[in-house]
């Protein structure tokens, strides 16, 4: 990659996480780099957004 290619790569990230952010406050998700979650009804949700084209949603009871 060239370092045009790498600098409108990472303005790209920078951009795309900003959005990320004010979507997902909008709806009660918490963000810290590429992971969202969420904690209802005793349940945790987490989103993994690692590229564009990949993203997952990981579920775990949240008990004692």
């Amino acid at each position: 990659m060239t370092r045009e290619e790498i600098k409108s790569r990472d303005i790209f990230e920078k951009t795309e996480n900003s959005y990320r952010k004010q979507v997902s406050k909008k709806y009660g998700w918490k963000q810290r780099g590429y992971i969202n979650w969420k904690i209802v009804s005793d349940y945790f949700f987490c989103l993994y957004h690692l590229t564009l084209e990949d993203a997952y949603l990981k579920v775990k009871p949240l008990c004692c």
